[in-house]
């Protein structure tokens, strides 16, 4: 429900503010995320047509922009799900975004709540949400917001690891850190939240346990 009302409250903001989600900025990256989530789209809706190398070098002479490979798949293959069930525009690929700000600006509430009153917790996820950066990475087709996401759930696991322990935790950190890693090479950084945590809070016991190796 959270993230409902963000988001919703996030594609409102667009027209609000006279946002043009239809154009592309002149930003060197975002065409390029785009056409290349489009790319697999079209081969996933054109029922995987043959060779995917092929494929790609045939999509590539047409639309140039397409950097497959230059990052990390999960943020194009994202974008080719939802732009197989929604339409295949920009203004789609905007909505992806304010979802994901949808979806960060939950989480950081209910990771708050944790620790803070309830209402502390909806101050701190609105301030997230009214954030400059939050608001001009909105604004834009790129990774950033997807790896803001997928890092925030990835250090919660990582602190619910210590706090829980056993084998789900575990799993849950490593599906977080896969998915962050997917999105932007620098997530690769996240694996060292567990060892530092553990420093911190000098939980030595933990590096004896297996689950911790998985």
């Amino acid at each position: 429900l959270l993230t409902l009302l963000f988001t919703v409250s996030q594609t409102i903001l667009h027209t609000v503010r006279g946002d043009s989600t239809a154009l592309f900025r002149d930003r060197n990256d975002e065409p390029e995320h785009f056409m290349t989530g489009l790319m697999i789209r079209d081969y996933m809706v054109y029922g995987i047509p043959g060779n995917p190398m092929a494929f790609a070098k045939n999509f590539y002479v047409r639309y140039p922009k397409v950097a497959f490979g230059s990052w990390p798949p999960f943020l194009h293959v994202s974008l080719a799900v939802w732009m197989a069930v929604l339409p295949a525009t920009r203004t789609s690929a905007i909505l992806y975004m304010d979802l994901l700000v949808g979806v960060l600006c939950a989480s950081g509430i209910l990771i708050a709540s944790r620790s803070v009153s309830p209402l502390l917790a909806v101050v701190i996820g609105a301030g997230v949400w009214f954030s400059n950066l939050t608001q001009s990475l909105d604004r834009l087709v790129q990774a950033d917001i997807q790896y803001a996401v997928c890092s925030v759930l990835c250090v919660y696991a990582a602190a619910s690891f210590l706090e829980k322990l056993g084998r789900p935790a575990a799993v849950f950190f490593g599906a977080t850190l896969l998915a962050a890693v997917m999105t932007k090479n620098n997530g690769l950084f996240l694996a060292i939240s567990i060892p530092l945590m553990v420093v911190l809070t000098r939980s030595w016991f933990v590096l004896r346990r297996r689950d911790a190796w998985l």
